[in-house]
């Protein structure tokens, strides 16, 4: 119920580092990977900048706890439906393999009170 007052309320965003072969300039050019691919003869750029999106660490550990859920066979079957479920509303967030280490990392950001309740 939590996670989906989370995913109603909007998830935590965050700044990720994006690199990709564009088009012109955006944020700070790979030069070294722009010569060597011979990208600029075709006017595009080897660039890194920032992309704010959902894939933060505390919404990859949700998303992996609910894949392991959904796994759990001796789980109430309504239960497993309903992690199936809320684990589709979380499409572009990538699932790891948690270790005590991963919530260790979580800080104290502004949804941290939220998301240590979920």
């Amino acid at each position: 119920k939590g996670v989906l007052q989370l995913s109603r309320r909007g998830l935590e965003l965050d700044y990720n580092p994006n690199t990709e072969i564009i088009p012109g300039i955006k944020g700070r050019i790979e030069f070294a990977k722009t010569i060597r691919g011979f990208h600029l003869n075709h006017g595009k750029t080897v660039s890194t900048f920032d992309m704010l999106n959902e894939d933060t660490l505390a919404n990859r550990i949700i998303k992996s706890t609910l894949a392991i859920l959904i796994k759990h066979e001796k789980l109430n079957s309504t239960i497993r439906d309903e992690a199936r479920s809320l684990y589709r509303k979380l499409p572009g967030i990538s699932t790891l393999h948690l270790t005590p280490q991963h919530f260790s990392y979580l800080n104290g950001g502004k949804n941290t009170r939220y998301y240590k309740f979920v």
